[in-house]
């Protein structure tokens, strides 16, 4: 059933007998308290039941609109879908870290995931004070994530928020000691915010033990894992890319953010 053809609470919607093609769109519903659905008897051994909504699987954006209706909860085909296609629901824009540590598993090339950079040069509190301040101006505007307690983080995504940071950083003189380094002598702000970015990615990178081709060449055994270790090396092999990706990008453009969504 689409969402535009559900009228909630009405159970001549729900419980009555469905043709074949609605069938194919039927409302996934289900709660914790009743599992039982009431399917009327016409359905009870049907070989296409609705599957329980704790059995869909996660893809973002889905292929369904969910919600509550009274204390049920409903899901709807969002577009129409083929007999036998897969249900799924999204547990939102989530990266594979949280999608691993919370659900146990990973999406190959998702497009709600990021690499996560190592930026310890970002979390030093011995840094000069023009740096701090840099640093404190870019977290306040959104630009860094902050640890629970408030503190800038040594892990940031990769990504427009960090690039304009880095840049920030670069525009106001006030670049990590050990930053400055990486950036050619009379560069550019945003040459030497480049420069400087590209470092922490390298470092990153160079900080697995191992290469992207081993890990593809690891996640070819399709006996030599267990199903965590196999999970893990999918979420670091997923990392690298992305990384390489970032690196790869701004070698070939530069640093200057093109999203629009970025605060002046």
């Amino acid at each position: 059933m689409r969402v535009g053809d559900y009228t909630p609470r009405l159970p001549a919607v729900i419980c009555s007998t469905p043709t074949s093609p609605p069938l194919r769109r039927w409302p996934s519903t289900g709660t914790r308290r009743s599992l039982p659905l009431c399917l009327g008897p016409a359905l009870a051994h049907t070989p296409y039941p609705p599957a329980q909504v704790d059995m869909a699987n996660h893809a973002h954006p889905p292929n369904t609109a969910k919600g509550l209706d009274g204390s049920d909860f409903v899901v709807l085909a969002a577009q129409d879908l083929p007999s036998a296609a897969q249900v799924f629901l999204s547990y939102g824009p989530l990266p594979n870290q949280l999608l691993l540590s919370q659900f146990g598993f990973v999406v190959p090339t998702s497009p709600t995931d990021f690499g996560i950079v190592r930026c310890d040069a970002l979390a030093d509190p011995a840094a000069p004070a023009a740096t701090l301040a840099a640093i404190e101006a870019a977290a306040a505007k959104g630009l860094l994530m902050r640890e629970a307690g408030g503190a800038v983080s040594a892990w940031q995504p990769a990504g427009p928020q960090l690039r304009q940071a880095v840049l920030s950083l670069a525009e106001a003189s006030a670049l990590p000691t050990g930053l400055t380094a990486v950036a050619v002598a009379d560069s550019s702000a945003e040459d030497a915010a480049a420069a400087a970015y590209s470092a922490f990615l390298k470092a990153t990178l160079g900080a697995y033990s191992t290469s992207v081709g081993d890990d593809q060449l690891a996640l070819k055994n399709k006996t030599g894992l267990e199903p965590r270790a196999r999970l893990a090396l999918m979420w670091r092999a997923e990392q690298k890319a992305l990384l390489n990706r970032e690196l790869a990008a701004v070698a070939a453009a530069g640093l200057r953010p093109k999203s629009s969504s970025i605060p002046p």
